[in-house]
């Protein structure tokens, strides 16, 4: 699996961000939206907090946002 676009990314501390990226599994792509870490050398690695879907469920999860109320 390897990133083959980042979309974005939200910087939640210093060392830690919100990267989203669409990945090449080789079978299919997904959107991968993960916290990534600043590691001891300077290089942001990822970590096990994270989702992936297939890009064809783009549309639900959307719409799924969507209903989130903010006050």
């Amino acid at each position: 699996m390897h990133v083959k676009e980042t979309i974005g990314e939200l910087l939640l501390s210093p060392k830690t961000k919100l990267l989203i990226t669409i990945v090449d599994t080789g079978v299919l792509e997904k959107i991968d939206i993960r916290t990534n870490f600043l590691n001891f050398d300077g290089v942001w690695l990822p970590t096990k907090k994270g989702v992936s879907f297939k890009k064809s469920e783009l549309p639900i999860i959307k719409n799924l946002l969507n209903n989130i109320v903010i006050d």
